[in-house]
């Protein structure tokens, strides 16, 4: 894995974009920023696979069934709290979910700004997540 170090100086000053699970991220068009610097969420990672693009998780049971995945993205940049070998590094983060806990890694790297993709805070049309609350397949 490439150092903190190296990821800290790409992200210095420049917009991240956090893409988390909630119904809106559906109709957001993920391509449009497919060059941007992303912090992909859990089951996001599925729609971010540049090496550039940072995946966080903080979920055991999301680790457990994602494995394979997890280990396989082509990201180089892959974090987070829990204790496992698979990833770049095991943060103390605060929060009580991963995409808080997405919130507080960003800002370690000093972005412009922290873009929110997916954080509806909300039940929306019957649907608090947009893949469904089935983490045992990966998503295509």
């Amino acid at each position: 894995f490439p150092s903190h170090d190296t990821l800290a100086n790409q992200v210095n000053n420049q917009p991240i974009f956090i893409i988390g699970g909630g119904p809106s991220a559906k109709s957001f068009d993920m391509q449009s920023i497919q060059d941007q610097q992303v912090i992909a969420v859990n089951h996001a990672m599925h729609f971010f696979k540049q090496p550039h693009h940072i995946i966080y998780y903080g979920d055991r049971s999301f680790e457990n069934k994602q494995r394979d995945a997890i280990i396989n993205h082509p990201s180089l940049y892959k974090f987070t709290k829990l204790n496992t070998h698979i990833t770049n590094k095991t943060f103390e983060l605060t929060g009580n979910n991963s995409g808080t806990q997405a919130i507080v890694l960003a800002d370690y790297f000093n972005p412009s700004v922290i873009n929110l993709i997916g954080f509806d805070m909300q039940v929306v049309d019957g649907q608090t997540h947009w893949h469904g609350r089935n983490f045992s397949k990966p998503i295509p």
